[in-house]
């Protein structure tokens, strides 16, 4: 803080992107965060927060919304078209895991729903 105080177990908005303290101080860096609403982000080598793309982590590939947190049971649209008006929709599971095997151009957004979509 400006008093010279160390921040802790809070977020900042430092030179344009989001960065997270733990509670001993140490910016979190290169690795996952939990809120206290128990959304998960990924924090980059930087400490700046990674949002709005995949991430490619131990073998499995997670995405990250446009707030930052890892989707879970959810689609995410491909906004590149494999024909005219068709899209690819991907499914993450509840760990936020990408799993090929349920990727559609038809997806139930009935009854799953779309990362990133406004919410009503």
């Amino acid at each position: 803080y400006e008093d010279g105080e160390p921040v802790c177990n809070a977020w900042r908005y430092i030179v344009g992107r989001w960065h997270v303290f733990a509670g001993d101080g140490r910016m979190v860096r290169s690795e996952w965060f939990k809120d206290s609403t128990g959304l998960w982000y990924f924090m980059g080598k930087d400490g700046g927060m990674l949002a709005g793309q995949w991430l490619f982590r131990n073998g499995k590939s997670y995405y990250l919304t446009k707030d930052g947190h890892c989707a879970v049971n959810c689609y995410v649209r491909d906004e590149r078209q494999i024909q005219p008006g068709i899209c690819l929709y991907y499914w993450v599971n509840d760990l936020g895991e990408w799993e090929p095997r349920w990727d559609t151009t038809t997806p139930d957004l009935k009854k799953y729903k779309l990362a990133d979509a406004e919410q009503a």
